[in-house]
Parts: structure tokens; sequence; C-alpha cells
């Protein structure tokens, strides 16, 4: 089951100009419909349909692919059908997908578990399009020869609410058609038509400067409350929004001054160095966020989290393990912050003993006693064991990770692990386990993250080791003597 998402966005908007990249809650409209979009795991790809340089490279950054529109089909009087031909027939030109979605960057607040629905019933046949939509009790109106008159009701009756007959309005958010139906009619209503209801608070449309005023104002209470990977994803690209509209009033006011910062300008502004080493490239302000890990050391069995569970066999009898370089390249970025980092192991591992040769990291393996030489290394470097993070995956990592205070998992641990982890990456071993655990240590640090109990918890995992057992560290020191051939 193939599912395409398309988001037509023109450049060339005449009621709200540059409309498709205004931001609302500090996120351009059509970036957010590229978050909303790849909210949805259904969902397998996401194209949007544009004329715009500019709108093609923030809906590139966000994630899309992008459908250069011909200028035929751009103007003013071009239907948004035409412009979904145009992209399916580009993007799947064997006609090989089975439902198309239709999303409008004109509508700010997409309800992603709504649309999620949508895609699944249409999916399962159970209608041939599926729209968003809300409950409308309105009385309307026209204007004729003879003046106003009831539109849809009689002007001489007035029944109360719970004796008419619920209306619904379009909100102009989705639209999920299979697209093989969508080809045949080439327009989004045909066959069997169902409404996906979503909050009313959504049912915004962006067509004037007045509505893109109140959607700012609703994006506080929404965006705040918006479910799933999306939300997060939302929230966090409109942290980095923020930030790079403070950083824009701050060139603002050089460039005003004639180049000389205002006095409250240098204030904030961070103090420079003439040798200052280039800034590191920067990640994509809308690239869904991390849990950040804020620990001052990063403790891992690097020849069992690294490496691949499987084993390949060799016609020299050896054996021989698959691994991810991008694990070698985390280890070297922990060295490069400054991060002390220790590869523990009660197995000898050439593997590892490589890594910790090439890195200049600390190593600690052929120990009886993995514990106890995770206790003495954090005495030897005035590491805090709550401000370590240990990274296991099988049962052998249990004591360990009982006595740091960020316990993490792969995403193939052992029941037992997983039980215990605070944290489970997103990657398994042998699969970027460790480069992704740097990445949420170094992110921790980018964004100062003050302490355990702040945003850095896995919302999947409950935070079961808030306090570590005292007798358990008890029984870890009363052992410390037992490596001191590790000194």
């Amino acid at each position: 089951m193939t599912v395409i998402a398309v988001i037509p966005a023109r450049g060339g908007s005449k009621g709200v100009p540059g409309k498709n990249l205004r931001p609302v809650g500090g996120v351009p409209l059509v970036a957010r419909s590229v978050i909303a979009a790849l909210g949805v795991e259904a969902i397998d790809q996401v194209v949007v349909s544009t004329d715009s340089v500019e709108i093609a490279d923030v809906a590139r950054e966000a994630g899309a692919s992008i459908v250069e529109r011909p200028a035929e089909i751009s103007g003013d009087t071009a239907g948004s059908e035409s412009a979904l031909l145009h992209a399916l027939g580009e993007v799947d030109p064997r006609e090989r997908a089975h439902i198309l979605v239709f999303i409008q960057a004109t509508s700010p607040f997409i309800d992603t578990v709504a649309l999620a629905e949508a895609v699944r019933r249409v999916a399962d046949g159970d209608e041939d399009a599926v729209f968003s939509a809300v409950e409308d009790w309105t009385f309307l109106w026209r204007v004729g020869p003879a003046g106003a008159e009831g539109l849809g009701h009689d002007a001489a009756v007035r029944p109360r609410r719970q004796d008419r007959e619920a209306a619904y309005a379009e909100t102009g958010a989705f639209y999920v058609m299979r697209a093989p139906g969508f080809r045949d009619a080439r327009h989004r209503f045909f066959g069997r038509v169902g409404l996906a209801l979503v909050d009313p608070r959504t049912a915004i449309e962006i067509d004037t400067e007045d509505e893109l005023e109140m959607a700012e104002a609703l994006a506080a209470v929404l965006d705040a409350d918006a479910p799933g990977e999306a939300g997060a994803a939302l929230r966090s690209a409109a942290l980095r929004g923020r930030a790079a509209a403070v950083d824009a009033d701050l060139d603002d006011s050089v460039r005003a001054d004639g180049g000389t910062p205002s006095t409250s300008a240098l204030a904030a502004a961070p103090t420079t160095h003439a040798a200052e080493p280039a800034a590191a490239p920067t990640a994509s302000r809308f690239a869904p966020p991390v849990t950040p890990i804020p620990v001052d050391a990063v403790v891992a069995d690097f020849g069992e989290v690294a490496v691949d569970a499987r084993v390949v066999l060799c016609d020299d009898l050896d054996d021989y393990v698959p691994a991810d370089r991008a694990d070698g390249r985390g280890v070297q970025q922990l060295r490069d912050a400054g991060v002390p980092m220790l590869l523990l192991s009660e197995q000898v591992r050439r593997v590892t003993e490589a890594r910790a040769e090439r890195t200049h990291v600390d190593l600690i393996h052929g120990s009886d006693d993995p514990a106890a030489a995770l206790l003495w290394w954090a005495e030897q470097n005035r590491v805090e064991l709550d401000r370590v993070a240990y990274l296991g995956t099988t049962i052998a990592d249990l004591e360990c990770l009982r006595l740091v205070g960020w316990p993490v998992a792969t995403a193939d641990a052992a029941p037992e692990v997983l039980a215990v982890a605070c944290v489970v990456l997103d990657a398994p071993q042998g699969q970027g386990a460790v480069r992704e655990l740097a990445d949420r240590v170094l992110e921790a640090r980018r964004t100062s993250t003050p302490s355990r109990g702040d945003a850095g918890r896995d919302p999947r995992h409950p935070d079961t080791h808030e306090s570590r057992n005292p007798p358990e560290r008890q029984e870890s020191h009363d052992r410390r003597n037992r490596i001191a051939a590790h000194r």
C-alpha cells in the first residue's frame, strides 16, 4: 500500500503576500504541513508542488520532496486538482500509488490523529474519499432581489439545536482519496465520501492577514497539545524559529546602526575571538527533536552495543561481526566535545581495544566485575554516578545500568534492560546506537539542559530510577579493590 501526500504551495499569493512562508507559532505554513504529513506513519512520501524557489527550499529542509509546478498551472485561476494530477504524474508515473493525501498549507493546524484515521478508512475500503470537517449549526442566509432569505431553512421556523439535523463544513485541512479513483474522476469527491471530524479550533484557513493573526494566537494553545511525533517536531521547530528570529533582530540592529551594534545588542551578543574555529554545521530547524541526555560522562560496552548481533562465518574459520561506522564517529564526537567516556566490557575484544586506541578514550575490558570497575572509573574521574549515562543491551549490563543516573537501552535490548532504562534509543545495537547516544548527549549540551528531571525524559518509559538504591552502590564500593589491576 503506497500513500503519497501532496501539498500544493504557490508563491504568488495575492491576499497575503508570501503566505505559504509566513510563520505561525514560529514555523512557516508550508513547513507545518510537511511536519504534519511526516508525522503520519502510513504516509510513504511527502511532496510539495510549488513554483517558488524559496518555498521549495523551506519544504525540502522540512523533509519534503519537491515537484516544480509549471507556470500554466501556477496562476491565480489554477485549481488544486491540476496541481495534484501534475504532482502524481511526476512522482508516480507508473500509477502504482494506492492513496493520495491532499494537504493544504493554508491550514496551519493539521489533526494528525484524524488524518491517520482517514488514511486507514480509505485503505480499508470503507470510503473512496474522506475529508476533514466540523459540525456546523449556523443559520445561513443569502441576499436576493427581495432582500435576505434563509438558505436551507425556513425563516419562519426557528427549531432548537437539539431538534435540528447536523450539517458539516469542510475545514480544507486534508482530503484523503484513492489515487486511481482521483485520476479517473479528476476531482477530490467521488464514490463513497466520508467525513473526518476534527477539533473546531483547528478549522481555520488562512486567506487574510486577520486570519493569520488569529492563527498565531491559537498556536500558543494548539501547538502545546499537538500529539505524537508531529507535535514534538512542531514544538522543536517553533523553538528554533523563535531563536532564529532573535538572531535576525540582532543582525537588523547591527545593519541599522551602520555596522555598529546598539548597546542592547552588544549586551546580548556573544563574545567572539579572531581564532575561534568555524561553527559546526547546524541541523535543520525542522529536524525531529531528540530526547537530550544531560550527563557529564558516558559508559558503554562498545563490543556489544556497537556491533551487530549477527556473526559472519568465513572460510578462514574466524568469526566477523558487522558494525556501523557512525558509532565510531559518535565516540570521536564525545571525545572532541570533552565528554569523558569509558568503554567497559567483561570480554577482551579487539574491536573495542582498537576503538579506544584510535579515539584515545578510557578502556577497561577483561574485568570480571564491570560494576566495580565502573565505580572505580567514576571515582578516578570525579564524576557523579547520577550524571553518567550507561548504554546497555544485554542482561549482563543490568547491574551497571542500575548504578547510574541515566540507564540507556538500545532499541532491541533485552526486556529486562528495557524495563530499567529511562531512555530507549531508536537505533538497535550495531546500527548507530552509540552515535545516537552521542547526539543526545551533545544536544543536551547545546540546549544546556540543567538536570535529569527536565525535558530529557523519554515518554515511552516512565522514570523508574529517579533515586538509586544505596545498598547497590555500597556493595559496589565494597568490591572496588577487586579492580586494582586496571589502574
